[in-house]
């Protein structure tokens, strides 16, 4: 099977096409075309001028591309300046609890009021005020 065009509409009703590989992956994706036939001519344009193409590096690739493996396995990296995530995660895990029992109050307050308590006994239930506690659960 040969490398194929498709082209798509997506959600927003404008159209693009895809190169795809002969293994389905996608390659190129096309900017977005008002119209099929301008998709299409897209497709036309890339196929008659990618013949023959030649590829010109941008400084920043050309830097990049032969080097950072070899950079990478020469860095040698010390123990000592690697930081102990257990205080972060500590505080992670604190904020979780927190939004787990704000979510459990709401839907305790919740119940209440459907089960007909009153504002001024979930305020003393809170340790607030009846109003307090109907401006903070309360719309």
């Amino acid at each position: 099977m040969a490398a194929e065009f498709e082209i798509t509409r997506d959600k927003s009703g404008e159209f693009r096409f895809h190169l795809k590989a002969p293994d389905g992956e996608i390659l190129v994706t096309s900017h977005a075309y008002t119209t099929r036939a301008k998709a299409e001519r897209g497709v036309e344009s890339v196929r008659t001028s990618a013949h023959g193409a030649q590829i010109h590096y941008l400084s920043t690739v050309e830097a990049e591309e032969p080097g950072i493996e070899v950079w990478l396995d020469s860095v040698d990296p010390d123990p000592a300046d690697a930081r102990d995530a257990t205080h972060i995660r500590r505080v992670i895990a604190a904020a979780e609890t927190v939004r787990a029992a704000q979510s459990e109050l709401r839907g305790a307050v919740s119940a209440a009021r459907a089960a007909g308590d009153t504002w001024d006994a979930i305020g003393v239930a809170l340790g607030t005020t009846r109003q307090n506690a109907y401006q903070r659960f309360g719309r």
